[in-house]
């Protein structure tokens, strides 16, 4: 009993402190561009995700975790000198539109934001995201993500790549 009472004190400091407590490796994606969908609605700039589940057979996170991030490197080859890509994540594509390997998911994706990504054409860039549709996905165990291009857009042969991604969960 006495143990037991000693753990509330540092489980206490650890929750104040927003310690990780696992990280998690994520495989690589790599996308060949342009990904063309036929919709069955015309969208100029759609939010496109992975069919794949990035937590693909792990379990989901525990209830106690109060945050989840996601950091890697993004590099885009390609001919354009600078391009910025919206990132969103879902924790389901149930609705989706799935073709092969890719799916859209609607108009309004707002909610499923994580943030911006910018970078030069052969220059990879680093970035970390984490907001509450990132730790609803990684409780339920299910993380798609998606893009969404507000650059220039993209030439026939370009590729996306977003590798050493890592999810990150604190208390």
């Amino acid at each position: 009993m006495r143990r037991a009472l000693f753990l509330v004190p540092l489980l206490s400091v650890m929750t104040a402190c927003n310690l990780p407590i696992a990280t998690v490796p994520l495989p690589d994606l790599s996308v060949n561009l342009p990904v063309t969908l036929s919709l069955p609605i015309t969208v100029t700039t759609p939010v496109i995700y992975s069919a794949k589940n990035l937590l693909a057979g792990q379990s989901g996170i525990p209830g106690l975790v109060n945050s989840v991030g996601v950091q890697g490197t993004a590099e885009y080859v390609g001919a354009r000198p600078i391009q910025t890509l919206d990132i969103y994540v879902r924790q389901n594509l149930t609705g989706c539109f799935i073709v092969s390997e890719f799916a859209y998911c609607g108009l309004n994706e707002a909610p499923q934001f994580l943030g911006s990504v910018s970078f030069a054409s052969g220059k990879s860039t680093t970035f970390t995201f984490g907001n509450t549709a990132l730790l609803k996905a990684a409780q339920a165990g299910q993380v798609y993500l998606g893009v969404q291009v507000t650059g220039s857009g993209f030439n026939a042969g370009d590729q996306l790549k977003f590798t050493n991604l890592t999810a990150i969960a604190r208390l």
